[in-house]
């Protein structure tokens, strides 16, 4: 990893083994920040999902009532 954040128990020990850099200026520096990044963006993506569930799950329920 290239940068100075100590990433042990955060991620994955496979990610140990990558390359420290992909290079390219808009590419991250480190595969331990990358990682991170992503799975904070996936979380954020999965609780927007839910939340669209349930708005759907109530306009549903609202629909069907006699």
């Amino acid at each position: 990893m290239t940068c100075s954040r100590d990433h042990t128990g955060e991620v994955p020990l496979a990610i140990g083994k990558l390359q420290d850099s992909q290079a390219g200026f808009w590419r991250h520096k480190c595969a331990g920040c990358a990682y991170l990044m992503g799975r904070h963006d996936a979380q954020k993506a999965e609780a927007r999902l839910r939340d669209r569930v349930r708005d759907l799950e109530s306009k549903l329920q609202e629909r069907t009532k006699p």
